[in-house]
Formats: structure tokens, sequence, C-alpha cells
């Protein structure tokens, strides 16, 4: 329905005036015209896939994950043995040697509570990528409908410069047939000029969109891109429970996951400082030969004894890093629930805007101007009024596109707060909450 509402602009405005005949003109290129960009068209699937691959923000997240798998990597390693060497010199002429190694063996699970550590921060930097993806999708649909709204006012100001240019036609033959005042000719002078000027600024913005759009992907501002697919985002349920979407936000979002796992590794950092509390055991061998040729073997033992140095330091730096884990969980279980809140209130208003143009306003607006188009054309209504019924359906179809623009916005914020597409979600939480 938006899309026939859209495109019917040109020809509801074209009624308005009696169509004059324009002179043909060649459409082959000439010489002198400058080159024209190549110029890239993109779904919405499309330009999601490029900015997953391309945006440079996207590339240093997944680049971060490195660094836990390092810290992993040297959990899995074993520490140095020692290896000792002494000479003793005797009474006599020779001298004595000694020849010891020995290593280390932490024997309260401190490896292996660094490894599960290591792993946890991987799989919270693995959600943290998630997320970054999470906010990259939402940002790449909303510049994206941005561009395909933009590029629809553009067109619908094309048709309408191109009536209005028709009507100062029709009105300059008025005045030079005695029909018309020179006032209606000023009028639609006036009204072309302002069209015109509209026009522009339109397809300025439009320019300042496409930039948006080509940094979240990964390309030159100065690109040509160009977006098709519908005006309006969806499907986008009409009956959703706040409710529901909070819940499935709360367990499903990757920043809440991302929290989860750095609260597990903390306890985890926790446990080890208190286990590094605890003697580490030696173990080693040695061989000794004496001044006088006498040559030993021995077997070597012996255990850390933690009397003044318990790792106090990281056990306090361990609780501390609990309790700052807690706050940003707390924080960030509190600032979801209000994403959701804020987003869902937000779709809700959009959608009373949205429906009241394509159901009651669009309707008015084009039969105000088609009786005006008649009217004119019988000669029956001033050019003043004319211009004033298609002044309004101008503005009721743009300011329709500009609704239709809230509306995608907000559904894809609510998408991004919950963090799945609404429809999946509505079919997939009672099964959830069931469970």
């Amino acid at each position: 329905m938006v899309r026939k509402r859209t495109v019917s602009l040109a020809a509801a405005l074209a009624a308005l005036v009696i169509p004059l005949e324009l002179p043909a003109q060649s459409s082959a290129p000439r010489a002198t015209d400058p080159v024209t960009p190549e110029v890239i068209t993109l779904t919405l699937g499309e330009a999601q896939s490029i900015a997953l691959k391309d945006n440079p923000r996207l590339r240093a997240a997944r680049t971060s994950v490195r660094l836990p798998e390092a810290d992993l990597a040297q959990a899995r390693r074993f520490s140095n043995p020692v290896l000792l060497f002494g000479a003793s010199p005797g009474l006599n002429a020779g001298t004595g040697v000694s020849l010891s190694l020995a290593k280390r063996f932490e024997v309260a699970g401190q490896r292996g509570l660094r490894g599960d550590a290591a792993r946890t921060r991987i799989e919270a930097a693995q959600w943290e990528v998630s997320d970054v993806e999470r906010v990259l999708r939402m940002q790449v649909a909303q510049a994206f409908y941005a561009v395909r709204v933009g590029q629809e006012t553009v067109e619908v100001l094309d048709s309408v410069v191109a009536v209005t240019g028709r009507l100062l036609e029709a009105a300059e033959l008025k005045l030079q047939q005695g029909f018309a005042p020179a006032l209606d000719r000023n009028l639609a002078r006036i009204q072309l000029m302002l069209a015109q000027v509209e026009r522009e600024s339109a397809s300025r913005e439009l320019l300042g969109r496409k930039a948006e759009l080509n940094a979240l992907i990964g390309r030159p501002p100065k690109d040509e891109v160009a977006v098709s697919g519908p005006l309006i985002h969806g499907p986008v349920p009409r009956e959703m429970s706040l409710e529901q979407l909070g819940r499935y936000a709360a367990r499903m979002r990757p920043d809440a996951q991302v929290v989860a796992q750095r609260s597990r590794a903390a306890s985890l950092n926790a446990n080890l400082a208190r286990r590094l509390a605890f003697p580490d055991l030696f173990l080693g061998f040695g061989f000794d030969r004496d001044a006088d040729g006498l040559q030993t073997v021995r077997l070597n033992a012996g255990v850390s004894l933690p009397l003044f140095d318990r790792n106090q330091q990281g056990q306090d730096l361990a609780r501390a890093e609990q309790a700052l884990v807690a706050a940003e969980g707390e924080a960030r279980s509190l600032a979801i629930s209000q994403e959701v809140r804020s987003a869902f209130a937000r779709l809700e208003a959009a959608r009373i805007g949205l429906e009241a143009y394509q159901d009651h306003i669009l309707a008015l607006a084009d039969s105000s101007q088609r009786f005006a188009s008649t009217a004119y054309a019988r000669g029956e209504l001033d050019v003043t009024t004319a211009l004033l019924a298609q002044r309004q359906y101008t503005d009721a179809q743009v300011t329709y596109l500009d609704a239709a623009l809230e509306f995608d916005w907000a559904a894809l914020e609510l998408e991004g707060a919950v963090g799945a597409p609404l429809d999946k979600i509505i079919v997939a939480t009672p099964e959830e909450d069931g469970a």
C-alpha cells in the first residue's frame, strides 16, 4: 500500500493542470557530458553483510579476542625449571662441584583455574563481538531506511517540480489569452521556486545519508550508493508483550551474556587469588662431586612458606573486581529494561502516526487535490486554491515518508534493544517460557 501511494503522486499532481506539449530532448550523451560514476544498489541484507565483513569497528572488536586467547595459551604452559651450579674449594688442590635441577608445582589447582578464567574471558570477548554486530546491524538498517526514504522523497519532489512547472506554463498561457491575471503567474512561479529549493535540500540531505551508510559498511563516503527495498520495515507484529520482550532481552542480548561471563571470570579469579596463598611444591634432583672426587646423586623436595606474602593484594583486587562486575551487571540489566521500554513506547507512537496517514490523511489530501484539479480545468477555481491543494497533498506525502522513517527507526530500535527480529521473538518466547 505504501509504494502505490508514493508512486501515484506524479499522476495525481499531473492531473492538476492540462498537460502541455514540451519539446523533445535527446537523451544521447554528448561528448562534453561528465562520466557518471557507477552506482551500487544494495538491499538491506546485502548492506548488512558488507558491514559485518568490512566495518572497521567490528574488525577491531574481532581482533580484541586475540588478547584473552594469548592469556589462555600462557595459562597452558608450565613454569620453567631452575638449574643451579655450585663450586666449593677443598682443603687440598681439588674443588667440589654441584649441579641441581628443580621444578615448581602448583598443587591447589591454580593452573586449571587460570585456564578456566582465560576461556571465560574468551567467551566474554566473543559475546562483545556479537554485541557490536547487534548494534551494527541496527545502525546499518536505520541508515538503509534513511536512504530509502530519502530516495523516495527526492522522487516525490521531482514530480512536484515537474507538475508545478506545467502549472506555471498554463498560468502564463492563460495570462497571454487574457483569462487570468498576472498574479496567478507570479504565484505559480513562487511555488515552483519553493519546490525547487525543497527538492535541492532533500537531495543534499540524501547525500549525507548515503555517506553515513557508506561509513557503516566500510566504503568511502563519496562512493555512489543506492538502496532498494520496501519503505516500511517488517514484519512487525501488532500484538507484542512488553514483559515478554524484556525477559527475552535480559536472557539473550549479547551484552547481558558479556556481563554473565565477566562475573564468572571474576569468581574464578577470586578463587585463584585464594589458591595462590597455598604452598607450592618443589621437586628436583642434584649431582655433587666433592674435592676428593666422591660423587653423589640426590633427590630434592621442598615447599614454599607463605609466611609474609599470602597474595593479600591479589585477593583484595579479586574482591574489588567481583563487586565492580556485580555493579556493572545491575546497571546493564536496568539499561536493557529501559531500552526495551523506551523503544516499545516509541514504536507504538510511531505506528499511530503512520496509520493516521495511511488510513485518513493521504486519502483526504488526495480527494482535495482531485476536486481542485477538476475545478481548475473547468475554470471554476483560481490558481491560489489549486496551488494550496497541491501544496497540501505534497506536504502530506512528504510528511508520510517522514512518518514511515520514524516507524522504521522505532521498529529497528526495538529489535536492537531486544536483540532479535520482533516476529521471531514472538514465536520463540512462549516455548522458552514453558520450558
